[in-house]
């Protein structure tokens, strides 16, 4: 016995599928779905109409936890919803969509807190990676992939804008350790490496934080003033 389920949308799908007692959980940029993983009958779906679509990335998948379903959308909320019934538990502005941040990457939720960072590289935004309370969606902490003080921020330019390390795919997490691995995307502007000198630190990284405070563990470069 084969079950198709047709979502009734024309546009890129590319998330990630999370199966839970026999729920099958996915998302569009619009609206996720909550369907029978036996019968492919739908058990509810929730509508969110974005004010704006960013570049029009799709978002990439949800994050679970205590019952409740997480999700990003393209100008910049992070929502909640009940994940029985789909209602919305709450809906928090956790990226500022005006500045060029969307979300894609599917959120990671761990000890009462969810993660989730944007994406906006190649249109002047600078990536996020944040922690938001479970229960409230009230952000916890936060961490500048393009920093403008500190450890980093001496590898780019000082007096030109600079932009990027926008999250395109979803987190790892050590439960041993406490440490959140997250992937992080090109500096901008892009393909004039000469306009921005240095390693444009954390771009083109893995970046290790703790994850129950967002403090910097470490890092691993692949690409150092990356213009592709």
């Amino acid at each position: 016995h084969v079950a198709r389920f047709k979502l009734g949308e024309n546009s890129a799908f590319p998330s990630a599928p999370a199966l839970l007692d026999g729920t099958l959980y996915v998302t569009t940029s619009t609206n996720p779905y909550a369907i029978d993983a036996r019968t492919a009958e739908q058990r509810w779906s929730h509508h969110f109409e974005p004010k704006s679509m960013g570049l029009g990335t799709p978002v990439r998948g949800v994050g679970y936890a205590d019952g409740r379903l997480f999700r990003g959308t393209p100008d910049g909320h992070l929502i909640a919803l009940d994940a029985k019934t789909g209602k919305l538990i709450w809906d928090v502005v956790g990226a500022d969509a005006t500045a060029g941040e969307y979300y894609t990457a599917a959120p990671l939720v761990w000890e009462g807190r969810v993660y989730i960072a944007n994406s906006g590289s190649d249109v002047g935004a600078i990536g996020h990676i944040r922690a938001f309370d479970v229960q409230s969606g009230k952000q916890v902490w936060n961490f500048d992939i393009v920093p403008s003080t500190g450890p980093g921020a001496e590898t780019w330019a000082k007096d030109k804008p600079k932009a990027g390390g926008g999250v395109y795919s979803s987190f790892a997490l050590d439960t041993e350790t406490g440490t959140l691995y997250s992937p992080t995307g090109n500096p901008g502007p892009d393909f004039v490496a000469s306009y921005r000198p240095g390693d444009n630190l954390y771009t083109c990284s893995v970046v290790m934080l703790d994850a129950r405070t967002g403090s910097l563990r470490g890092y691993y470069q692949l690409v150092k003033n990356d213009f592709h």
